[in-house]
């Protein structure tokens, strides 16, 4: 894989620190439990879940929350931010449908990024959607394209728009862009 190792906790939670199967999930349900047993069942091993319910863990640091997406061997997730981490560091992931945090967004990232696959309707596609193994090689082709898309995009606007650094921070930004 071209991930590079970022700059992530070294401290905190050990735990994170190892390889395991992730959990991010923001709003749990007795399906989404269901889901993360039957991998942990599947592959014999406990997950490292991570979401918000009332009594989850409350010592996870922002870095320590990258460090679990990292490290992570798989990821299962029903956050629209959770399935753009695995993408970004190039994780085997499956992702839950959030009607609840805006369906739209996920079927943004299906449509760009190539990813209905990894959309688990329902349990009993399980077995088999485990054994698919993402192709980040084009994958990533797609990333970069919209990225560049966006850039070209913001460039235009600011050149149409005429608009200016007003501070050092502006015009750093607008070295980068």
């Amino acid at each position: 894989s071209s991930t590079t190792t970022p700059e992530i906790s070294n401290n905190k939670n050990e735990l994170l620190s190892l390889a395991f199967p992730f959990a991010y999930i923001l709003d749990k349900s007795d399906y989404k439990t269901e889901v993360i047993n039957e991998i942990c069942k599947i592959n014999n091993l406990d997950v490292i879940e991570i979401n918000n319910v009332k009594g989850a863990r409350t010592d996870i640091y922002v870095e320590d929350w990258l460090k679990a997406f990292y490290n992570a061997d798989y990821i299962i997730t029903d956050s629209f931010h959770g399935v753009c981490f695995a993408l970004i560091f190039e994780k085997e992931f499956l992702f839950i449908p959030n009607k609840f945090r805006g369906i739209t967004r996920f079927e943004t990232l299906i449509e760009n990024f190539d990813i209905g696959d990894r959309m688990l309707n329902s349990i009993n596609e399980l077995p088999e959607k485990l054994k698919l193994k993402m192709n980040y090689e084009k994958t990533n082709k797609l990333i970069n394209f919209h990225r560049q898309h966006s850039k070209n995009y913001l460039l235009r606007i600011i050149e149409e728009t005429k608009i200016k650094p007003q501070t050092e921070y502006d015009t750093q930004m607008f070295k980068i862009l």
